[in-house]
């Protein structure tokens, strides 16, 4: 439902007092910190690095959104001011709207007193711009060289990020509604990201696995159980075995599997453990294929489309923002 002029005047005031910045900055600080708190017990107590990944994403994706709000409440604040002093000259404002996936991106482009054309986005409350050219009231304030606000006959507009002095044209044929270099760009980076620390973990658990491996402590475990294991997060088959340690401490684990080399051993059989002599709660089976170089690069391996993919939607991005230039 489209508000008035008098209505969308009202909004622009309270959103840019300084009590719902504050309010803002400290509910994104809270959610994103407690979210994000959340998902790293979960990572602590049920280990499971998805956990993590996702812990990780939610942080990047609340301190983007906070910096965001950071960088354009200047542009709001110069707006509030802009309603009660200011400089009012009448002229002409280019609106295009650029139609993408399930959103609209608005632009506005003016040219000041001195002549010079600025053009930025902006965020439309309450109103819904169509793209050509408008008349309006543009207000200046002292220090800024652009409009710091724009009254239009259906709707006000400021910037939304730092205005680019450059002409605004409009568009030759309508948007196809794909969606924008932007977008392209985000996602191939957000793949290759992904993808850089999907291949770190996994190198730094062979890194881990092969050091205990060549430098562990050897000991004589004994299987205490073979076949069908249980816990409190899933179901499979493997072994429960047991070690001694020098200390006299026991250790007790499961090795679970789903190629079936679990089925080689009986309850009572040895098997060989290596363990970290400062950590014994860190060990592995003696199993080459545990440390194996060429099973680790397989595992990388199998995450190799995203990283091209990624790399692809990055290439493309970047060539659809040099044709729009």
């Amino acid at each position: 439902m489209s508000k008035t002029i008098p209505e969308q005047i009202t909004v622009l005031r309270k959103a840019s007092e300084p009590s719902s910045f504050a309010r803002f900055r400290t509910g994104c600080l809270a959610a994103t910190s407690a979210i994000v708190i959340g998902l790293l017990l979960a990572f602590y107590f049920l280990d499971h690095g998805t956990y993590l990944i996702a812990a990780l994403m939610v942080g990047a994706m609340g301190f983007g959104l906070l910096q965001d709000f950071v960088s354009d409440s200047p542009h709001l604040t110069r707006a509030r001011l802009a309603l009660d002093h200011f400089v009012s000259v009448p002229a002409t404002v280019r609106i295009v709207v650029e139609v993408n996936d399930g959103s609209n991106d608005y632009f506005a482009g003016v040219q000041d007193r001195a002549g010079n054309h600025w053009t930025f986005p902006f965020r439309p409350d309450g109103w819904s711009p169509r793209t050509g050219d408008f008349p309006a009231e543009l207000r200046y304030i002292d220090g800024t060289a652009w409009p710091a606000l724009i009254l239009t006959e259906t709707g006000i507009l400021h910037t939304w990020g730092k205005p680019k002095q450059r002409a605004l044209a409009l568009p030759a044929v309508q948007s196809d509604g794909s969606t924008p270099p932007q977008g392209w760009i985000f996602l191939g980076v957000i793949m290759l990201l992904a993808s850089l620390f999907w291949c770190a973990v996994i190198w730094g658990m062979y890194q881990r696995d092969s050091h205990i491996m060549l430098s562990g402590v050897v000991v004589e475990a004994e299987v205490l159980k073979v076949g069908h294991l249980r816990s409190e997060r899933d179901e499979s088959n493997g072994l429960v075995y047991r070690f001694n340690l020098p200390d006299g401490r026991v250790i007790e684990s499961t090795w679970s599997e789903d190629k079936g080399r679990w089925r080689e051993y009986r309850v009572g059989d040895p098997i060989r453990v290596h363990y970290h002599p400062d950590d014994p709660e860190r060990h592995i089976l003696e199993d080459p294929s545990v440390s194996s170089l060429s099973a680790t690069l397989f595992v990388m391996a199998g995450g190799l489309p995203f990283p091209l993919l990624g790399g692809a939607f990055v290439v493309s991005g970047m060539r659809r923002l040099k044709r729009k230039a």
